[in-house]
């Protein structure tokens, strides 16, 4: 037999199962578009302290995994808040924020109202508002 007639099917292929997505715990919080994600340690406690914000759940690296000694810090303010903390594997927090840059936490929060422009008041002469959109 010469190649190509069927002596080696199957060696090289790859057979991919498609998985059924599982549920996940904040599937209820961002099923409301007024929810959203906040991630990394210096955000989230920013979060934490500001009051500006319903808060449902923060979730954190698992102890294990831990390599960053402020996720304690950022652990025991969202208890103080009385926010519950659940601790998961690295992957699903880069599940929950595609991939982003989290730091090993993510919190699971009400969006913030801003302000309307039409309801700010003008400056007064020799003054300027200055606004910035999307800065990291």
């Amino acid at each position: 037999g010469g190649r190509g007639r069927g002596e080696q099917r199957g060696r090289n292929e790859q057979t991919y199962v498609r998985r059924e997505r599982q549920q996940r715990h904040w599937d209820a919080f961002m099923e409301d578009d007024g929810n959203e994600f906040v991630y990394g340690i210096a955000p989230v406690l920013a979060a934490l302290k500001a009051d500006r914000r319903s808060k449902h759940a923060l979730y954190v690296l698992e102890d294990s995994r831990r390599k960053e000694s402020r996720l304690d810090a950022v652990e025991a303010l969202a208890r103080e808040n009385s926010v519950e903390v659940i601790q998961v594997e690295k992957g699903l927090l880069n599940e929950a924020v595609n991939d982003r840059p989290h730091q090993g936490c993510v919190l699971c929060a009400s969006k913030l109202d801003f302000a309307v422009l039409e309801e700010w008041t003008p400056p007064v002469q020799g003054a300027c508002y200055l606004a910035l959109d999307e800065i990291v």
